[in-house]
């Protein structure tokens, strides 16, 4: 008898265990719904942005604090005739001709120093062709440190060279 008893309980708490888990697992089916249907608009959202930079005719792109590139779009890929690993990672000055280098770095440094946002600068590449872009660029800082430079960029050249 007292095995009888013994497997009664066991199948109780078995069953009981089941009920229970059971429970838990329709909460999170319930969450990951309602995770996954809050997530949407925010997927769209990012798409749509995605879109808007991937398609732009503006050269857009991103540097860390250290003037390393981080993002192009592939509009600034097309304008330069360079793929995104012959960029991504590497210092902007090597994009600008070589004469005008120091303009750069003096201009950077003191954006970086100021902390301006949407400072206009004019620089002539340093690819095969002649080439001029006129970038506006907004600075992201974290509690007062410089995190990321972001720049919008247009091919000027037609504007420099009569």
């Amino acid at each position: 008898m007292k095995k009888n008893n013994r497997n009664t309980v066991e199948t109780q708490v078995q069953y009981r265990l089941i009920e229970e888990l059971t429970a838990i697992n329709a909460k999170l089916k319930d969450e990951i719904k309602t995770r996954k249907e809050s997530q949407r608009p925010l997927n769209l959202s990012e798409k749509k942005y995605r879109l808007i930079i991937e398609e732009a005719s503006d050269l857009i792109y991103q540097m860390d604090k250290d003037g390393n590139l981080t993002f192009v779009n592939q509009s600034t890929l097309n304008i330069i005739g360079l793929r995104e690993e012959d960029l991504i990672g590497k210092h902007y000055s090597i994009l600008i001709r070589k004469d005008f280098r120091n303009k750069a770095l003096t201009f950077y440094k003191q954006v970086f120093a100021k902390q301006t946002n949407l400072t206009h600068f004019e620089f002539p590449l340093n690819i095969k062709k002649e080439l001029w872009i006129g970038q506006n660029i907004t600075i992201q800082s974290v509690n007062g440190k410089v995190k990321n430079i972001q720049a919008v960029g247009r091919n000027i050249t037609d504007r420099v060279i009569f």
